[in-house]
């Protein structure tokens, strides 16, 4: 279990080199030491497992002086976390491996960190497993195969209040509580499917009837935008009941620029047990 809310530099031990220009700094059971430049080492010290990144970024940009975008700040903290001297809070894993030419440049854009006597990294690679709390690889997102650009929360076209998904996905996520429940649920749609095949005569005619002429356009849009309402409720609903993430939700422009509901599922969503990860995504 993480000690701390947030990430948090350690090291055994940081000596002055240059006058004070620069420190080496030695890691836990490091050999050789970890040379940064003064203000690398000043905003290491940030990460004190009280800020998150956003804090981090503001505190840089007020007592430091120093401007930093998000990609820069996620790549100085890979590179800390390769020589290990970042340790994972409760909240916060370590980053993933840069995965853009702009974080991969991002320790060279903010100061010269070098090992000295050539030393490898202290570090082990990052896992690529989601919810693992050493180094997960994390996507941004449970439901997308690829996910936004590492540090970035998924945008909306307009935020909204999720407590109305919320109120209406609590409706609709009782088989998700117990296995009896979700047996109760599978076995109504077996009677529900039966009854379909019984009457599929009736339902093709219905069907047909319902998309005849340019009535086709409206049932469709209609039913794509009830069954994305009741879906994001669903998973809004998820994320509320079975992690600490604060729901954010909002609308975004798809297919023809057709508005949809979005329930961001990054953050802690993704960082829950395997079991709530399957229910966030199950839900829907």
């Amino acid at each position: 279990m993480a000690a701390s809310r947030y990430r948090r530099f350690v090291c055994e031990k940081a000596a002055p080199v240059d006058g004070g220009e620069a420190f080496d700094v030695y890691a836990a059971g490091a050999v050789a030491p970890v040379r940064m430049s003064a203000a690398d080492h000043a905003l290491a010290q940030l990460y004190d497992g009280e800020r998150d990144a956003a804090a981090i970024l503001a505190a840089a940009r007020e007592r430091l002086g120093r401007r930093l975008g998000r990609d820069a700040l996620e790549g100085f903290a890979a590179a800390l976390s390769r020589h290990g001297l970042l340790r994972p809070g409760r909240f916060e894993p370590l980053p993933v491996p840069a995965h853009t030419m702009e974080q991969a440049g991002a320790p060279e854009q903010t100061g010269a960190m070098t090992v000295i006597a050539g030393a490898g990294p202290a570090a082990l690679p990052p896992s690529t497993v989601p919810g693992s709390l050493s180094a997960p690889g994390l996507l941004g997102g449970l439901t997308g195969l690829i996910g936004g650009r590492r540090g970035d929360a998924n945008r909306f076209a307009t935020d909204i209040d999720a407590r109305p998904l919320v109120a209406l996905g609590r409706l609709l996520i009782w088989p998700l509580r117990t296995r009896w429940r979700l047996s109760a649920f599978l076995l109504l749609l077996v009677v529900a499917g039966s009854a379909l095949y019984a009457h599929r005569y009736a339902a093709l005619l219905s069907l047909a009837d319902a998309f005849g002429g340019y009535r086709w356009f409206f049932a469709l849009v209609g039913c794509g935008l009830l069954t994305n309402l009741v879906s994001m409720a669903s998973r809004a609903a998820a994320i509320q009941r079975y992690t600490p993430e604060r729901v954010r939700a909002g609308i975004v422009l798809g297919f023809l620029w057709l508005p949809r509901f979005f329930v961001d599922s990054a953050g802690a969503a993704e960082r829950a047990s395997r079991i709530d990860r399957a229910r966030i995504v199950g839900a829907s």
